[in-house]
């Protein structure tokens, strides 16, 4: 047993600070996230983060792969414990105004640890999915002058997950994740008119509730070719579906010679169902020297979920990184001690508005900063990106985000020999 833990009650402070973060699971501001669930969060750590967010081919001792869940090592008899944070600008636009806001949450709370040689686990809390948006615009009816409708709404879905991998031989590997997902959605769309004698302004208020358990699966195969460290890894889940809690709240206040009356109808499902996509991906990295180069491609089947009501469309999408470690030694000067990664990404979004399928691109940059004397480092990823369009009077969306890392590692359960 190692002789100092002074980080571990981090793990008791961090699982309460989470639980208690209202915020916890908004990721951006942005009208899109009124489709679905809402914006989709990357389901991975930092690290991979700054590869373009390629994921599906990684694999080593140090950090935790929650994309694949096929990748945990078997090396290693170190506890991993990984935490992050993430903020975000964006800088939206449309053909006629602008907005400009920033967003900060804790990102994600993992661990991970070794069974036996052909068993390893890991446990966390991740952020999935999130919805934040306001919007509001006039349109002009003869014999009323200006009517106003408001779009609100707020929310989002967090998943636990526990996700195993299985050494088959020396060279396969499987995995499955079992994950909960759980949160909300609240959107409000309401209609107000102006002041007269005779008129009525309208809301509707829908609430989406989901709490069910979601599988996903991966493999990994590693192979020596050409004196490249290789790995081919796939991941897959099926089409799932989520049980939920889904209602309905239509309120009216009618005004008539200036008198108010209210009228109201509510309905609720308590078993409705929400789809979630087929999902499949292939990635490859190679690995040489300093050197480590991968890529992916990645497929969700959007079109054929109960979700898709003339706008939503398959979800594509190819990411790319590359990472540089310098040769170094215990003497050696402390930027030739870091880890340096660049990557890019490609995405066509599940998204399909008036007729445009909404597109996402971006480049990343990040390092690894190792941390003196204990066997700790800090990870950090920036992303530049471009989301949606301001064709067919859409939203684009500039952004920049950072996400920040804290990756510890303690030998745990191991007793210490005494001479």
């Amino acid at each position: 047993m190692a002789s100092k833990n002074w980080w571990k009650p981090t793990i008791l402070v961090s699982l309460l600070l989470i639980l208690h973060l209202p915020a916890f699971t908004q990721i951006a501001t942005t009208p899109y996230s009124m489709y679905g669930l809402g914006t989709q969060a990357y389901q991975g750590d930092v690290y991979s983060s700054a590869l373009g967010y390629s994921a599906i081919a990684l694999s080593d001792s140090i950090h935790i792969n929650t994309v694949n869940p096929a990748s945990f090592q078997r090396d290693s008899i170190d506890f991993t414990f990984d935490f992050a944070f993430l903020g975000r600008y964006d800088y939206q636009k449309t053909n006629v105004n602008s907005s400009r806001n920033f967003t900060s949450n804790m990102d994600y709370l993992m661990t991970a640890f070794r069974f036996t040689k052909w068993w390893g686990t890991s446990i966390g809390l991740l952020p999935y999915a999130s919805c934040e948006y306001s919007l509001k615009f006039p349109t002009y009816k003869q014999g009323i002058d200006t009517i106003d409708h408001y779009l609100n709404g707020t929310g989002g879905t967090n998943k636990f997950y526990w996700a195993n991998s299985f050494y088959i031989k020396n060279r396969i590997a499987v995995g499955i994740t079992a994950s909960y997902l759980f949160g909300y959605k609240l959107t409000y769309n309401s209609i107000v008119l102006p002041g007269g004698e005779n008129y009525f302004n309208t809301t509707q208020k829908e609430h989406l509730q989901v709490g069910s358990f979601y599988f996903d699966f991966g493999i990994q195969y590693h192979f020596k070719l050409a004196g490249f460290k290789m790995i081919l890894g796939a991941v897959y889940a099926p089409k799932q579906e989520l049980k939920s809690k889904f209602s309905v709240l239509n309120s009216k206040a009618i005004y008539i010679q200036y008198n108010r009356l209210d009228t109201i109808s509510y309905t609720e499902d308590k078993n409705y169902k929400v789809d979630m996509p087929e999902k499949f991906g292939v990635g490859l990295s190679a690995r040489k020297g300093q050197w480590m180069v991968t890529a992916e491609f990645l497929t969700e089947k959007w079109s054929n979920t109960n979700w898709n009501n003339g706008d939503m469309q398959d979800k594509t999408a190819i990411h790319g990184g590359v990472q540089f470690s310098p040769k170094h030694n215990v003497l050696s000067a402390y930027h030739k001690k870091m880890v340096y990664r660049s990557g890019f990404y490609v995405e066509n979004t599940n998204l399909l508005i008036n007729g445009t399928q909404i597109s996402k691109q971006g480049i990343t940059i990040g390092a690894t900063f190792p941390l003196r004397k204990r066997k700790q480092s800090v990870n950090l990823t920036l992303d530049f990106g471009k989301y949606g369009t301001l064709a067919n009077n859409l939203i684009e969306d500039y952004y920049i985000m950072f996400r920040i890392g804290m990756n510890l590692h303690e030998t745990w359960f191991v007793k210490p020999k005494i001479n």
